[in-house]
């Protein structure tokens, strides 16, 4: 995990813009997601008059488990539906 302030307005501290990234590996065998990342960013102050107020953005991506879809598959080849 990451985060970092990036820019900070020099006449009032709450004005700022920050970023981060955060991801994680898990254990192939058991886990439903092998791996996922995400990064975005935080705008806070964008407006004048408006210090507190804020914009975010994230971007995600998470790998379900392969073999959590082949189970899926061979479970739906047995008994559809259920």
């Amino acid at each position: 995990m990451a985060d970092q302030v990036i820019q900070r307005d020099s006449s009032d501290s709450q004005r700022l813009l920050r970023i981060g990234a955060i991801g994680g590996l898990a254990d192939p065998a058991t886990a439903v997601f092998q791996y996922f990342v995400a990064t975005g960013g935080v705008r806070q102050g964008t407006f004048i008059h408006r210090d507190r107020d804020f914009i975010s953005a994230l971007l995600a991506y998470a790998r379900t488990n392969p073999r959590l879809t082949r189970y899926q598959q061979d479970r739906n080849a047995v008994a559809p539906g259920q």
